[in-house]
This record gives C-alpha cells, sequence and structure tokens, in this order.
C-alpha cells in the first residue's frame, strides 16, 4: 500500500504530485503499463493481488483537523479495476472504503477495508458510513463480546 502509482518520468527524473517529498519513493515503484504522450512517459504501478481501485465519487473530509494526509479518509465511488486474488468485487460495482490515499481521485485501496453501497443509497450518505460501522462493530464485538443470540 505504500506504492507510488502516479507518476512521470522527465529527462531521467522521477516526477510525483504530491503535496509531501517522499525520499523513499524510488525504491517503492514498481513499473508495468508504459503509454507515450508526446516526449513524456506515463508510467501505473501494478494493482496488488489483494487490491481495488476505486473512482472517488465522494471522499469525507474530516472536521476536526486541516492536515489529514497520514489519517484514515472514507471513500465512495465505483471500483474500476480488481486484483487477481478479489472475488467479492467486479468492475462498475457501487463502493464504500477506507484508506489513507488522500484528495486522489482514485484510490487503491485493499479489498477488504471495502463494502458494497445499497442501490438505492447516495454516494454522500454512503461515505459516511465506514468509520461509524468500524466503531459500531469495535463496541459491540470487541468490548462487549456480544453473542449472535443477543
Amino acid at each position: 500500500m505504500n506504492r507510488e502509482r502516479e507518476f512521470i518520468i522527465r529527462n531521467n527524473e522521477i516526477c510525483i504530485p504530491r503535496l509531501l517529498p517522499n525520499n523513499g519513493v524510488n525504491r517503492l515503484i514498481s513499473i508495468t503499463k508504459r503509454q507515450k504522450l508526446d516526449t513524456v512517459n506515463i508510467y501505473q504501478a501494478v494493482l496488488g493481488e489483494d487490491e481495488i481501485e476505486i473512482q472517488v465519487r465522494i471522499m469525507l473530509v474530516p472536521r476536526t483537523k486541516l492536515c489529514f494526509l497520514n489519517e484514515l479518509q472514507e471513500y465512495a465511488g465505483t471500483m474500476i479495476a480488481v486484483g487477481k486474488k478479489v472475488v467479492n468485487f467486479t468492475q462498475g460495482d457501487r463502493v464504500i472504503s477506507i484508506g489513507k490515499s488522500s484528495m486522489a481521485s482514485k484510490v487503491r485501496i485493499i479489498a477488504s477495508h471495502t463494502g458494497h453501497i445499497l442501490d438505492h443509497m447516495a454516494y454522500t450518505a454512503a461515505a459516511a458510513l465506514p468509520l461509524a460501522l468500524m466503531t459500531a462493530h469495535y463496541a459491540l464485538f470487541d468490548l462487549v463480546h456480544m453473542q449472535p443470540s443477543q
């Protein structure tokens, strides 16, 4: 999950659109797809076997902090790519997810951090669910130890 997936190589230098520098990024890049656009080569990193890629429609911005680059974000969007080992999602699915890819129009997230959106639910309402559902699950099953018969 720490790989850069959007970058350009120009004059033998890797250019990455980001707000904060990352000196170790060159070791983490995995190149598989190459496209030519005039004289600039554009590369995309490999989608992990257990990852999915989402076209983000809504991203929840935390109310409490303006600096949220390393915090969990909630997303709602459409599935655009699925890793080889992912079986419960297909391209075009409406999904919610949670991850650390802030302010990206496309995010790559481990599939287990993602769920389907009900057909009648708006993306705006769905984007608010991941952290609330995680909190409820933690309270009921980890703190209270609720059993199926309760």
